[in-house]
């Protein structure tokens, strides 16, 4: 009975840690699925998956707590209650994967004693057999918390963010064989190269904000429209931009780093222009306004005018909005909505925009919780399909709300979908650019 405890206790560790250290501890999701084997076989199952889901997703899930303790209007104990529900319930779903897994190996082990001699071969399929359903078993359960496990959370959706794939998208080699995977059963004709030149086609600048959830907020300019846009006019001064003049340079800033609706402040849009050369183009995560609601978007600005602006299709539950079968409960409302207007979706959530930078650029925007949550493969892999230019997604992600490693799972989770489509992201967080090349 101890073996079996070690083994949960273990297999907990090697799965959490290498969420949490994938520097380090990456290669400990091979270990994690093996030590299982024992329990599957074992007494109680439920009982067993419950206690290794306590463990695993209460240490996955702490950047939970970190954001409602530290973001959202509720106490400490309201923190500590919202944690609590969350990791009870994803380990409800452990346990129901534990108990079915094994309900499965006792029905395959009972047919195989039946129609299988006890020879040395037939043991050896036998294990085979065994070792190939729990790894069925197992790509199952998390397929499903992928598709389905928020779904109480308003709307039919998953949480892609336990993926054990995730931490091994550290790895290079791993990131090469996912984008050779991909593009075999896409046959999407492998990763695009042209793409992937985007740092001889272009010049990326990087824009940083100067008010999120960790600094600036206590700035007397900082929920002022025409202060937080004289500092952002300050900062591209700074940037000295006139130095790019051999190719366009593309000036990229998260989202949220212009926390109004910037179609509304025209003024603001000239005040930059004036430090904007010709030759640059500046995407920049904002608000806008339209017809009374408030929209998240990316503007993009050139030549002293909006060209275009791409708006977010998809809106958190319960952050920037409150699903409709929650409304009752207002104090879910008072989380992070208190006093603040509730974002509006895209209306038309099928219009995916293309922003055509160059003659020879195509960027395709996305925000945040979509590109985890809302948009999958194959929306990536019709834009790769109609076009043979140079094409690059560019994610605009607001990271200040979370702790560091769930910020690196983030990231490691846009690598390993970047592989999948077989485009290069453009991952503009509020700390850093990276180009993120499959």
């Amino acid at each position: 009975m101890n073996s079996i405890w070690y083994s949960i206790l273990l297999s907990a560790i090697c799965y959490s840690f290498a969420f949490l250290w994938p520097s380090y501890c990456a290669w400990a999701i091979f270990l994690f699925l093996p030590l299982l084997i024992p329990v599957f076989f074992a007494q109680k199952p439920f009982i067993y998956g419950l206690v290794w889901g306590l463990i695993a997703y209460g240490i996955h899930f702490f950047w939970f707590f970190d954001l409602l303790h530290t973001h959202s209007e509720a106490s400490v104990i309201g923190a500590l209650l919202g944690y609590l529900l969350a990791i009870c319930y994803f380990s409800l779903t452990s346990g129901l994967w534990f108990w079915s897994t094994h309900k499965l190996l006792l029905f395959i082990k009972r047919v195989i004693s039946e129609i299988m001699p006890q020879k040395l071969f037939w043991r050896v399929l036998s294990c085979i057999i065994t070792i190939v359903m729990i790894i069925i078993t197992t790509i199952s359960y998390f397929m499903i918390i992928d598709r389905w496990i928020l779904t109480p959370c308003g709307r039919i959706e998953g949480y892609p963010l336990v993926n054990p794939l995730i931490p091994l998208a550290h790895y290079s080699w791993f990131i090469k064989l996912c984008a050779l995977v991909c593009s075999l059963y896409h046959n999407s004709g492998g990763v695009q190269q042209h793409g992937m030149s985007l740092n001889q086609s272009v010049s990326l600048v990087y824009l940083e904000p100067l008010v999120n959830k960790k600094k600036g907020r206590d700035k007397p300019w900082a929920s002022n429209p025409y202060g937080v846009g004289q500092a952002i006019f300050h900062q591209l001064v700074l940037l000295d931009l006139e130095k790019y003049q051999d190719k366009p340079v593309i000036i990229v800033a998260p989202e949220s780093a212009y926390r109004f609706a910037l179609n509304y402040y025209p003024d603001v849009i000239d005040l930059w222009s004036t430090v904007l050369p010709k030759n640059a183009h500046l995407l920049i995560g904002s608000q806008r306004g339209e017809q009374g609601n408030l929209l998240q978007a990316v503007h993009w600005i050139h030549q002293r005018r909006i060209i275009n602006f791409y708006v977010k299709k998809h809106r958190l539950p319960f952050v920037e909005k409150i699903p409709k079968i929650w409304r009752s409960f207002q104090w879910l409302s008072d989380l992070f909505l208190k006093d603040v207007v509730e974002f509006t979706a895209g209306k038309n959530k099928r219009q995916n925009k293309i922003f055509c930078l160059t003659p020879d650029m195509y960027a395709v925007p996305t925000m945040c919780s979509e590109f985890f949550f809302a948009r999958p493969i194959e929306e990536f892999l019709n834009f790769k399909s109609r076009t043979r230019k140079s094409t690059a997604i560019f994610f605009f992600v607001n990271d200040s709300w979370f702790c560091d490693y769930f910020n690196t799972t983030l990231e490691l989770f846009t690598r390993l979908k970047s592989a999948a489509i077989g485009l290069p992201v453009v991952y503009i967080t509020h700390a850093k650019v990276d180009i993120i090349s499959p």
